[in-house]
């Protein structure tokens, strides 16, 4: 097996970091602003970022943007996310490497059923587009739809109410909503679809830590695929993150700089239970973010950028990623 470090390309490394350093010193340069708020007021306030996007609904490794409960209000919003690839097939040794786009529309909501326990759910709208020898091939159409539980196992405050822990546990399914094109699962990058054609399932966990005005977040999600009628099976997917954050309040707007990193893994496919050649990977990502909140409304983007890659046997290269949300707070 090769070697992960080695296969990360030093010139791409520095301009990737070049970028995620700019967006880090800005979200830290608020920290030198007078702040207002008080930790609870800012938590009640703000909204969570839950997004558990497997390899077939976003692309060819995955689309995790992470799911901090960095507040516990429930909410209804939009969001847009775009993810960009290259492939290349490598038939000859100038085989051409061809760029790939995946654009995600997506409704998605949490809602508090109790003090302890809540539901998340997400439907995606695809449209993914990526140059290949014979023109530009386009999906468009109804991802597939994912519903997720979270429960509260653990959670303490000191007297003070300046520090905190809490831990999630939950449980996931994602229905075969979105199309699955057996052509598709053929080329370089089989996970060129709307959906798994599958129901797949989700077993995650979160660890939140908050001092004052600042967070870290710990991510664990692990999904499931099955088979699906096509005797087609898509990878099992490991995620995990972790996210540090601060709290800020400048008149009647309340931010919050965000950076953590990001990694995926990814198992090989199998087709008719034979496994499918070039299909697992991994990849590790920089991640910063900023969101912005005012009583009932709350806005903000994310920026990913890869700092280290192995996906489809090196036949795949991940860039960045991108989202934007806005969300009402109920």
């Amino acid at each position: 097996m090769r070697s992960f470090l080695p296969t990360v390309d030093l010139r791409r490394f520095n301009a990737n970091l070049t970028g995620v350093l700019i967006l880090l010193f800005i979200s830290f340069s608020l920290h030198a602003i007078t702040v207002t708020d008080s930790l609870r007021t800012f938590s009640t306030a703000f909204t969570s970022q839950r997004l558990l996007c497997d390899a077939c609904g976003c692309s060819a490794s995955g689309g995790s943007m992470g799911f901090s409960t960095v507040g516990e209000n429930s909410f209804l919003g939009v969001r847009s996310m775009y993810q960009r690839y290259e492939s290349n097939d490598r038939l000859y040794t100038n085989s051409p490497w061809r760029l790939e786009q995946f654009r995600t529309y997506q409704i998605w909501t949490r809602f508090r059923i109790s003090t302890k326990l809540e539901l998340t759910a997400q439907v995606p709208w695809q449209h993914h587009n990526r140059e290949t020898a014979t023109g530009v091939q386009t999906r468009t159409g109804l991802g597939d739809v994912s519903i997720n539980a979270l429960y509260k196992l653990f959670s303490s405050e000191n007297e003070a109410k300046t520090k905190s822990h809490r831990f999630h546990g939950g449980l996931g399914i994602k229905l075969p909503t979105g199309e699955f094109d057996q052509a598709n699962s053929n080329t370089v990058n089989p996970a060129f679809q709307l959906g798994t054609g599958s129901f797949d399932f989700t077993i995650l966990g979160e660890y939140v830590f908050e001092y004052q005005k600042s967070g870290v977040n710990v991510m664990a999600s692990y999904l499931i695929k099955t088979e699906n009628e096509r005797r087609y099976r898509f990878g099992n997917q490991t995620n995990l993150a972790a996210i540090a954050y601060r709290k800020v309040t400048i008149s009647h707007w309340q931010m919050l700089p965000q950076m953590g990193v990001a990694a995926e893994f990814f198992e090989s496919n199998y087709s008719r239970r034979s496994r499918v050649d070039d299909t697992s990977g991994r990849v590790v990502f920089a991640r910063a973010g900023f969101d912005v909140s005012r009583k009932w409304i709350n806005a903000g983007f994310s920026a990913m950028l890869p700092v280290a890659q192995y996906l489809n046997n090196g036949k795949v290269r991940a860039h960045e990623r991108l989202s934007v949300h806005l969300n009402l707070i109920l």
